[in-house]
């Protein structure tokens, strides 16, 4: 933290520093809320499995599909899936490596169980 707080505070104020995080923190509000609602829009739930139509998941901006993927699939294992793996399942998608018409989202959780 020293190493990283000493030089922000040379190049800005603390005022704009803490003005800077405010903004953050109600940006990471608003992605928190709106991936929630996409969820609840978006995402079919049948058990412990979920399910979204490959073609509407494609529709959504990046940072959607990483946040509707981490928390769905974090939400319903042990160990988080580390940022290229969910990369890895967006890139499927686009590139309709699945060939299906739904992601199963208890598909990509049971791999490592």
């Amino acid at each position: 933290r020293h190493n990283i707080l000493a030089p922000m505070l040379e190049r800005c104020s603390l005022a704009s520093l803490c003005r800077t995080m405010n903004v953050l923190s109600g940006e990471e509000e608003f992605l928190e809320q709106y991936t929630d609602d996409i969820i609840k829009k978006c995402v079919r739930s049948e058990g412990e499995e979920k399910h979204i139509q490959v073609s509407d998941f494609n529709k959504l901006p990046l940072a959607i599909r990483r946040r509707l993927l981490k928390y769905i699939i974090d939400d319903s294992r042990e160990k988080q899936l580390c940022m290229v793996h969910i990369d890895d399942i967006i890139t499927m998608t686009e590139k309709n490596y699945l060939k299906r018409n739904s992601l199963d989202f208890c598909y990509f959780i049971s791999q490592d169980n």
